[in-house]
């Protein structure tokens, strides 16, 4: 999104721009794949670092939302964080810290992005936390996590 006030962007890369992006270290181990779901993957593998960055982009943003409800894409953020049937409230967190990693998200206008950052060792845990908040989101622990604020 180009924000009031902001220079235009460019058509197109100069060409030591271009010659640039083509320099990138590791970038031909870039691979990527979509799921039947949809789900589309990329992986750029480094096995000279023993740890992972895992992001998950998921497209709702502020976009999504009407006039006069807003906050929503926001609000999921936060709560996706609360627990699940399987992993209760600060589960995730504590799994994922015990593990040496974190965790971080953000909500902009067009996507809503969860980030980890662990050990390589802690892989299938982490995609283990992460499927199952994904799937399993209890609203029931939502909405009762947020009763209990007001």
């Amino acid at each position: 999104m180009i924000r009031p006030g902001s220079p235009p962007l460019p058509r197109r890369l100069s060409a030591p721009a271009a010659r640039g992006l083509a320099q990138v270290p590791g970038q031909a181990a870039v691979r990527s794949l979509v799921l039947d779901n949809g789900l589309k993957i990329i992986v750029w593998a480094d096995h000279t670092i023993p740890s992972v960055s895992l992001h998950n982009w998921v497209r709702v943003g502020s976009r999504n939302e009407a006039p006069g409800l807003t906050g929503l894409a926001h609000f999921f953020e936060h709560m996706m964080f609360n627990g699940t049937a399987r992993h209760g409230a600060g589960e995730f967190d504590r799994l994922m810290e015990a593990q040496g990693g974190s965790n971080n998200a953000f909500t902009c206008d067009d996507v809503t992005v969860y980030q980890d950052w662990f050990p390589r060792g802690a892989l299938d845990l982490v995609f283990e936390l992460e499927a199952d908040r994904i799937q399993g989101l209890s609203l029931d622990r939502v909405l009762g996590a947020a009763a209990a604020r007001r």
